[in-house]
């Protein structure tokens, strides 16, 4: 059954990225949407994370001891879910039009920046 969280508001979106994930059988479009971390009234501070496609859209509130951890915190879990949409192993994943080829994005189990910019 598909799950179709409320999106994040426009307003509150701080970074967001499309990718085309093109299978054998088919092609979508994948989005992910960070939103701006807000201080929360237990002195968290709370990040919304949302990944999408034409049949889900998962939204997150990832939390942190400050902005950045729950910035931090919300990227990791994007990685964690772009898995669940695309099959890197199998799909061609691209962005920016076709630019740029790969997810390019630091997924699990590697968190590294060679997931953005490979080893050397």
């Amino acid at each position: 059954m598909p799950r179709r969280d409320p999106a994040i508001k426009t307003d509150e979106i701080m970074a967001e990225r499309r990718y085309t994930v093109e299978s054998r059988n088919a092609k979508k479009n994948v989005m992910i949407k960070i939103g701006f971390p807000a201080k929360r009234g237990d002195d968290y501070f709370e990040c919304q994370a949302e990944i999408s496609d034409e049949v889900n859209r998962i939204v997150r509130p990832m939390r942190g001891r400050d902005a950045f951890e729950a910035i931090f915190v919300a990227i990791s879990m994007i990685g964690v879910e772009l898995n669940l949409f695309a099959d890197v192993s199998q799909d061609k994943v691209s962005w920016l039009n076709g630019q740029e080829i790969g997810l390019q994005f630091p997924t699990a189990p590697d968190h590294s920046l060679n997931a953005l910019h490979g080893e050397e």
